[in-house]
């Protein structure tokens, strides 16, 4: 079963050792006035208004308790279709 993965920050994590593929603490090395964070979800149709408006105000929240402005947080919502979606070699439509 596929299942959506979301949440993408715009501005990339620094360069680290070959072996490290992502660092998580890179967030906490950014001054907060440096932030303008875009978060790009991609999701599966079907969700309402209501649903998006929550997930956006949840997302919002977490940037709020990290000192970001609620005004500098940009949200992007992509619906995409299963048959647009592929895991492991095989479309989430199968």
């Amino acid at each position: 079963m596929c299942l959506p993965r979301t949440a993408f920050l715009s501005r990339p994590p620094p360069r680290h050792d070959k072996k490290e593929t992502y660092h998580r603490d890179w967030i906490a090395d950014l001054r907060t006035d440096d932030i303008m964070p875009t978060v790009i979800v991609n999701m599966w149709p079907g969700r309402s208004d209501d649903a998006k408006r929550r997930i956006a105000d949840g997302i919002t929240r977490v940037f709020e308790k990290e000192n970001v402005p609620r005004d500098a947080v940009t949200i992007i919502m992509n619906e995409v279709p299963k048959n647009n979606w592929a895991e492991a070699g095989k479309l989430c439509s199968d």
